[in-house]
């Protein structure tokens, strides 16, 4: 079981493997949507994941790194 709270997903055991699984879907995407789509120069595209996708795969990162570190 597991819920959403403030935009972090948290289970019974706080694994972090739904959380994680869900930015890694995200950035996925938005990496995706940027290069192939767009058709956006290397700089552009570089500087769209400095500034969208790494702060969005980091949220919370505070939190969640220690439970990573123990599995």
């Amino acid at each position: 079981m597991s819920v959403m709270y403030l935009g972090v997903i948290l289970d019974s055991r706080l694994t972090w493997k739904e959380h994680i699984d869900a930015k890694v879907r995200n950035a996925q995407n938005s990496m995706c949507a940027c290069g192939t789509i767009w058709l956006l120069k290397p700089s552009v595209a570089v500087w769209l994941y400095i500034v969208v996708i790494r702060p969005s795969v980091t949220f919370a990162s505070l939190v969640w790194w220690a439970g990573c570190q123990t599995a």
